[in-house]
């Protein structure tokens, strides 16, 4: 039976809409810069908040410095996608401070200073937003990693916030090890919006260099939407009925099909497929074939005349339009063949 119920879902995907995922907006949540310091002065660059990121991304770089002491930071933000995680975003920060003068110092890092700018510019986090447009209610999957490395006087951490509450969810900072966190949430009104921050910085006074290196990456993977299924009785019962239940299981829907009143102890096929164009008129009976045998799966009737036949709808399998109807062959008192036929159930799954 396991064997039938796969070749049943196989065979009726072609009918189905497969749900696809809505396609989100990416864009900076804060001022968006990194900073470079040293004695040749300060080097600013970045982007005002609510830019978008697109499919080019983001890429923005600062440097400063001459023989004494030099530094560099720099951020790119990708739109990325993965089969099994989902859309989502990369950011990869890295920043670098070195000299070469015991009185000398620099400093690089992230910042959300804006440019121009009234005040000097400042070391500090800069954060982004990603929107996914699914239903309120919906479910899903976040998906962080967070991996890269930073020397003594360096560091570089992430803050991850996955319910829209203007805090943490997850935090993070890079050690040299791949960390990160697999979170399920529910959309709210506005959908799945994240928040993502990341802070950067390096700095180093007298000889000597201090650097950070991370790459960090959030997906977000919608939980595939569970369909509405509703039974249509067709026809009418022919010496056999047949009746349809559906109800919400993990990754789908579980299907039942209960017949009763049927011969006992007797052999039978579940017919599953498209209304024929005209009744074909069943051998040894006064019943119809009302159902394109497209697929037929076998049954056994009990000593009561019943039998059960249940298998399982994917969750990716809205659109779903298909019939059935149950055929057994029993025998009369005289033992000849009789074959009686179940009322014709239509099944739409969206």
């Amino acid at each position: 039976m396991r064997k039938l119920t796969l070749l049943l879902t196989l065979a009726l995907a072609p009918q189905a809409v497969a749900q696809t995922q809505t396609s989100p907006s990416f864009g900076t949540a804060t001022d968006y810069s990194v900073l470079a310091i040293a004695p040749a002065g300060p080097s600013l660059d970045g982007v005002a908040a609510g830019t978008p990121i697109g499919r080019g991304g983001l890429s923005i770089a600062a440097r400063t410095g001459d023989r004494r002491a030099a530094s560099g930071a720099s951020t790119q933000v990708l739109a990325i996608s993965d089969p099994t995680y989902g859309l989502g975003l990369q950011i990869d920060e890295n920043g670098t401070a070195s000299s070469q003068d015991a009185n000398s110092a620099a400093q690089a890092g992230t910042s959300r200073s804006a440019r121009p700018a009234t005040t000097p510019p400042s070391f500090g986090a800069h954060g982004l937003r990603a929107a996914y447009p699914v239903r309120a209610g919906a479910t899903g999957l976040v998906v962080i990693q967070l991996q890269g490395r930073a020397s003594a006087n360096a560091s570089c951490a992430a803050f991850i916030d996955v319910d829209g509450d203007g805090q943490p969810d997850w935090r993070g900072a890079v050690d040299g090890t791949l960390q990160g966190a697999r979170i399920p949430v529910t959309a709210g009104r506005n959908g799945v919006v994240l928040g993502i921050v990341t802070e950067g910085r390096a700095g180093v006074r007298g000889v000597g260099q201090e650097g950070y290196g991370a790459s960090l990456r959030v997906y977000f993977r919608p939980d595939p939407s569970t369909p509405t299924c509703t039974w249509t009785t067709v026809s009418r019962p022919c010496g056999a009925n047949l009746a349809g239940t559906a109800a919400p299981a993990t990754g789908g829907v579980r299907i039942q099909l209960d017949l009763t009143g049927a011969p006992a102890n007797a052999l039978g096929v579940l017919t599953v497929g498209a209304l024929l164009p005209a009744p074909a008129p069943l051998p040894f009976s006064t019943c119809n074939l009302l159902v394109d045998p497209r697929i037929a799966l076998g049954l056994v009737t009990d000593v009561s005349g019943a039998a059960s036949v249940p298998f399982g709808i994917h969750a990716r399998l809205g659109g779903l339009d298909v019939n059935f109807q149950a055929v057994v062959l029993g025998f009369d008192p005289a033992n000849a063949p009789i074959i009686v036929a179940s009322n014709t159930e239509n099944l739409t799954c969206q």
